[in-house]
């Protein structure tokens, strides 16, 4: 990494990107939604998305290496880096933020581990919701099916599951109202969930897909 890459310290202490790091990310998000319609677009076997991916891909990939790893906050109408905004959604088709957004994802990241193959597998998935094939209704599904190595994302249900079962350890063994606050207390159900919204929060949980653990990160 260039010494002008390194994050400098801001006036009110916080870390400040350099301006020509965050040019970049900035850039790269606007090529990586350009990229996405245009593969969306064209079929596979033509050249235009074929040079545009690997053109993309070494910029990407390279921005990767040099960063160490980039994560994304996606908000409404914009996305962040390290706190900063580097990507506003313009006309509609720069809309990189809404797309994600809309579709519950609020973190999307990209590893070291994340090179050229998986970024196809990336772009696949995208081309696949984007022109809403059949089954491809879901981006969530979608990525949870393809589970790209590399690449991982956190979701508006990651959030609802952290708030109320990250660290659960739930034994639903209640075998009568005299042990109730036995049970509640060896479950480790938060004193502000009642009982009702305890089973309640506890059916959503279940209803929510399983993914797989490896290489998940919040």
């Amino acid at each position: 990494m260039r010494d002008s890459r390194h994050v400098s310290p801001a006036p009110d202490g916080k870390e400040k990107l350099p301006d020509n790091l965050k040019k970049d990310i900035s850039r790269i998000l606007f090529d990586l939604i350009k990229t996405i319609k245009i593969v969306s677009v064209y079929p596979d076997n033509n050249p235009l998305p074929a040079k545009l991916k690997e053109s993309f891909s070494e910029r990407f990939i390279d921005l990767i290496r040099e960063t160490g790893g980039l994560s994304f906050n996606i908000g409404k109408g914009e996305i962040q880096y390290q706190g900063e905004i580097v990507f506003k959604d313009g006309e509609a088709d720069e809309s990189l933020a809404q797309l994600f957004f809309d579709a519950g994802i609020t973190v999307i990241s990209f590893s070291n581990n994340f090179g050229v193959e998986e970024l196809n597998q990336f772009f696949k998935v995208m081309k696949a919701f984007v022109n809403h094939e059949k089954g491809a209704s879901d981006l969530v599904s979608l990525f949870w099916q393809t589970n790209i190595p590399g690449f991982d994302y956190c979701t508006l249900e990651d959030l609802v599951l952290r708030e109320y079962s990250g660290e659960m350890v739930v034994q639903v063994s209640m075998e009568s109202d005299d042990s109730l606050e036995e049970n509640r207390a060896e479950a480790m159900i938060p004193a502000r969930l009642s009982i009702p919204a305890y089973f309640l929060t506890m059916t959503k949980v279940l209803s929510i897909r399983t993914r797989p653990e490896a290489g998940r990160q919040y």
